[in-house]
């Protein structure tokens, strides 16, 4: 496999696509001398009641789908500003795991397990720094991530190895947020009409699946949750934190478009609200 330019594959096509607005620069993150800058993009509606919506992927980096994903979003709402909504969109977080094909980064440092240390990875500091300064509340947030079918999963969250043979094989997706606020049954439905496979084991690694959604109820403190994963961390700025689950032995056109459909139904659900 011929390894992969963060520059040429993600920051070009990130240039050309937000040609016609501003892209925004968190930081720099610096690997072996060379510097990975960490990039996103705002756009912002009109509308002085549009919901602010953070959206993010590639914390492991061999996880693409949601890179192009949220690439192709970006460049679709450009083209065709949504009025209800202002968007911050983090395309990639770990771009070294890109260019090396890795959950980690180049440090062998898993990105979505460092948030609740105190400057540990570049990448992670840099996260955090920016949603400190900005300190925005959103409707909502979506880490946009992938399971690879074949691999044995280890060491989740300290609940040990789980073999290969129990990993999904379908769309699942996780939700923190109040019990009376679920949103998630909404986006399964939705995907669901349009063809999308959804998992129906009983438990996805150590938690119960609820018909495709792993539910966690917002806490009622911020020192009750878990801040470990980019996930947790940004319930310190929103009431609904969602992730978004495709599979790597799809095609990555699919990869893409259901994890499209999914932030496509998750904008339907906070519109009714």
């Amino acid at each position: 496999m011929e390894k992969r330019s963060y520059e040429r594959q993600l920051m070009r096509p990130l240039l050309n696509v937000a040609k016609d607005v501003p892209l925004r620069l968190a930081d720099i993150a610096c690997h072996q001398g060379k510097i990975y800058p960490l990039c996103y993009v705002e756009l912002k509606s009109s509308n002085p009641r549009a919901q602010d919506v953070f959206i993010s992927a590639g914390i492991h980096g061999r996880e693409i789908g949601g890179i192009y994903a949220a690439l192709r979003f970006m460049e679709k709402s450009i083209k065709n500003p949504d009025p209800d909504f202002n968007f911050r969109i983090f395309p990639c977080i770990n771009p070294t795991g890109f260019e090396d094909n890795t959950r980690e980064n180049r440090n062998k440092a898993d990105l979505n397990r460092d948030y609740a240390r105190i400057g540990s990875q570049a990448e992670t500091r840099i996260i955090k720094l920016l949603l400190t300064q900005q300190a925005k509340r959103y409707a909502f947030t979506i880490d946009m991530h992938e399971d690879s079918v074949d691999d044995p999963v280890s060491d989740i969250m300290g609940e040990g190895e789980f073999p290969a043979e129990k990993n999904p094989t379908d769309f699942y997706m996780y939700e923190i947020s109040p019990p009376g606020s679920r949103q998630g049954r909404g986006v399964i439905q939705s995907l669901e009409r349009q063809g999308v496979a959804i998992s129906r084991q009983k438990r996805i690694y150590a938690e119960k699946n609820n018909e495709g959604i792993v539910w966690t109820p917002k806490p009622k403190s911020s020192s009750d949750a878990n801040h470990s994963t980019l996930f947790g961390y940004l319930q310190k700025y929103t009431e609904h934190s969602y992730i978004t689950e495709t599979m790597t032995t799809w095609s990555l056109e699919r990869r893409v478009d259901v994890q499209l459909l999914a932030l496509d139904a998750l904008l339907g659900e906070f519109m009714k609200k």
